[in-house]
Order: C-alpha cells, then sequence, then structure tokens
C-alpha cells in the first residue's frame, strides 16, 4: 500500500499556489508484504525527496517540504530489491497518480513530450486505418475525427509555447 498526499491533497487532486511559486508539504507512507528498499517523491519525473533503507523494510513513510517554483505534477513511487526482476535495478514497484499543482500564468507543457504524443497520435492512426478491422463507416469517420482533434489541439498547443518562447 502506498499513500501520499501534498498540502493534504491526495493523487487526482490540484494545489494552486501563488504566482511565484510556493513550499508544498508532502508525505508517503508505504507499507508491503516484501521489503521496500527505497521511498521517493517524484517532481514532473525527477526524483526531490528519497529515502533509503539499505537491508528493506515492510513499513516506511517520508516527509518533506518542496520549494516549488512552477506548475507540474507531484508523486510517489517505492521499489524493492524482491523480485520479480525486470532489466531495472529494482523488482516490486508501486507509483502513485500524481496530485498536480497550478501557479497563476504559468502552464506546464514539454515540447518533447508533445512531439513525442504526436508520434503516438499518427502510430495510432496509421494501425487503425491500415491494420485494425474496420467498423462500420460512421465509426470509423468518428475515430478518424477524434485522431485529427487531438493532433490539431496539440499542434496548436506547440504553436502557442513557441510564440511565448
Amino acid at each position: 500500500m502506498l499513500l501520499f498526499h501534498a498540502d493534504g491533497r491526495v493523487p487526482g487532486e490540484e494545489i494552486t499556489l501563488g504566482v511565484g511559486g510556493g513550499t508544498v508539504e508532502v508525505e508517503v507512507q508505504a507499507v508491503s508484504y516484501v521489503p521496500i528498499h527505497k521511498l521517493e517523491v517524484v517532481l514532473n519525473d525527477r526524483v526531490e525527496a528519497t529515502r533509503e533503507e539499505p537491508k528493506g523494510t515492510r513499513q516506511m513513510t517520508l516527509k518533506e517540504k518542496l520549494k516549488l517554483d512552477g506548475p507540474g505534477w507531484l508523486a510517489a513511487r517505492c521499489s524493492s530489491r524482491v523480485g520479480p526482476f525486470t532489466s531495472w535495478l529494482y523488482g516490486v514497484h508501486a507509483h502513485t497518480s500524481p496530485v498536480y499543482v497550478n501557479v497563476p500564468g504559468r502552464q506546464l507543457f514539454s515540447p518533447p513530450v508533445a512531439t513525442y504524443l504526436l508520434t503516438l497520435i499518427d502510430g495510432s492512426q496509421a494501425f487503425v486505418e491500415n491494420l485494425a478491422t474496420r467498423p462500420a463507416p460512421e465509426q470509423f469517420e468518428r475515430i478518424h475525427r477524434i485522431f485529427e482533434e487531438a493532433r490539431g489541439r496539440l499542434q496548436n498547443r506547440m504553436k502557442e509555447h513557441t510564440a511565448r518562447s
């Protein structure tokens, strides 16, 4: 079990900070049937706080105050060196959904992620058009419109971001 909250908000909820950002208090509690070796708080895919127990433990807590200067997402994750093993160093993992952090006047946007999402949209559309079992014509057209709308919205966000940069 992995419990996470940031300023009392649980995953899926939002925190709105002041214009210049602010401090957020995070707390993570992990309880597991296998020994936990590492507990982390992640901000926008970057580890901001960590606690390690080299011998492992079945319960671990991490409390930190984090200074945030912009928007993003916060999540928690834990890992164990006990299997089943993958190509990663650790075996058993758990990861929470994010708590979203808003800062007035600032948006979280990553051009590399947007480019990757465009690639996923293109690949998914190619699969639907060329390999998937073809649905009824009206359903196929609806699916096609969804891909086109998603691509257009993402391209517009990329243009807006470039114009502001």
